[in-house]
């Protein structure tokens, strides 16, 4: 017989939160283009969540039946065969308790790198070097050879930043995110490609990948992503700019890091945008963000 609070996980489901976390990141379009595009960063929630987990059941081949001691564990996952999103009112607590071998077997029966972003998110707060193996695994040659659409490009930016957070508590998912911060490493190992990408931007999506990396060390709240920063403010004024944006971001996301008494876990829309604002008003956020838009008009830029 279910549990009140196993009956209340199966009955209802939220927006995936790492999603929202994602999306409100001031700097950042999860695209090729311009990254600082005025409208884009003022896209609804809403929209992009439709448009990025349309209404849909879950394919029969993705379905598995899980004979769980761990009667939770087996409530999340049933929960995500149906909708891929995190239950409403599942707390930072509840997802500690949840059996991180479980949610690995449902996260490896997803075909699509879409269909993962919630198992990512309770991945985040119980995420252990088995996990991260996986993930890296996703990361570099389980889709060998494919094209990938670009709400899979998402998935595999997400779980990019999934690694940052597990990091925190894992120096092998730390280690990999210092190599990764390098295009050369997306250059030398990633072995898929995006659909609409022709294959000129290579160049380009490696570069992506690497920005990622390094906003998930400073997710994880590693000191190296403030090194990294202070190193680029040294390059070249190309570099620089090609950095900025991606710099800002990191560096909010290591003082927040900072900041949190609790694990880091991505939090809804709304909190995470209130954060940034209150961050890009402090002097830390005021610098970092002066020094990024001085980048920007072509202007010097201040003094620290």
């Amino acid at each position: 017989m279910k549990t009140k609070r196993e009956v209340a996980i199966l009955g209802s489901i939220s927006v995936v939160l790492v999603v929202t976390m994602m999306i409100s990141r001031r700097h950042h379009q999860f695209g090729f283009g311009n990254d600082r595009v005025a409208a884009d960063q003022q896209t609804s929630l809403a929209k992009v969540h439709r448009e990025a987990y349309p209404s849909e059941p879950s394919p029969k081949e993705t379905r598995i039946v899980e004979s769980e001691t761990n009667h939770f564990s087996a409530a999340i996952v049933g929960a995500l065969s149906k909708s891929w999103r995190i239950p409403v009112g599942i707390t930072l607590q509840d997802l500690e308790s949840v059996d991180e071998q479980a949610i690995l077997r449902h996260f490896n029966a997803q075909a699509k790198p879409t269909n993962r972003l919630s198992h990512l998110v309770i991945l985040n707060a119980i995420g252990s070097d088995l996990s991260v193996q996986r993930i890296i695994s996703m990361l570099s040659d389980e889709f060998s050879g494919q094209k990938l659409t670009d709400d899979d490009l998402f998935a595999m930016r997400s779980a990019i930043l999934s690694l940052g957070y597990i990091s925190a508590r894992s120096a092998q998912a730390k280690e990999f995110l210092e190599r990764s911060v390098h295009e050369d490493f997306w250059a030398q190992t990633r072995a898929w490609q995006v659909e609409r990408q022709p294959e000129l931007l290579d160049a380009e999506l490696n570069l992506k990948l690497a920005q990622e990396c390094l906003v998930a060390l400073g997710a994880g709240g590693h000191e190296e992503s403030l090194q990294f920063a202070e190193l680029l403010r040294g390059s070249t004024l190309e570099s620089q700019k090609r950095w900025g944006s991606t710099v800002v971001d990191a560096m909010f996301y290591l003082d927040r890091a900072r900041n949190q008494k609790r694990k880091i876990l991505p939090e809804l829309g709304e909190d995470f945008m209130r954060d940034f604002v209150n961050w890009a008003e402090s002097d830390r956020g005021r610098y970092w963000t002066a020094w990024n838009q001085s980048l920007l008009e072509g202007e010097d830029r201040p003094e620290k």
